[in-house]
C-alpha cells in the first residue's frame, strides 16, 4: 500500500478552546498494489462530546465532481445559516 497526505489542516471553532469545537480535514493519495489509486478525503467536526465525519472519496472523475458539489451544498448552507445568526432578531 502507498500512501501520500496531500492535505490537512486542524482549527479550533471558537476562542473558547473550552467549548471543544474543532474542525479536522485531510486528503490523502492511495494505492493498493497494482490498483488504480483513489483520493480518500474526510472533514470531522466536533463539538463538546458529539461528531460527525463527512465522507468525500473520489476514484473517478464522476465521483470528483459529485464530491465538489457536495462540498458546494455543505458550505452554501452553512452560508444561509450564518446569515440567519447574524441576523436575527433576539
Amino acid at each position: 500500500m502507498n500512501e501520500k497526505i496531500l492535505g490537512q489542516g486542524r482549527k479550533f471553532l471558537s476562542s473558547r478552546i473550552a467549548e471543544g469545537s474543532t474542525i479536522y480535514w485531510q486528503v490523502q493519495r492511495i494505492q493498493y498494489g497494482d490498483n488504480r489509486p483513489f483520493l480518500d478525503a474526510d472533514v470531522t467536526i466536533r463539538d463538546c462530546s458529539r461528531q460527525i465525519i463527512l465522507e468525500f472519496g473520489v476514484h473517478d472523475e464522476k465521483d470528483r465532481k459529485q464530491r465538489l458539489k457536495k462540498m458546494d451544498n455543505l458550505i452554501g448552507e452553512l452560508q444561509k445559516m450564518r446569515k440567519c445568526l447574524e441576523e436575527g432578531e433576539l
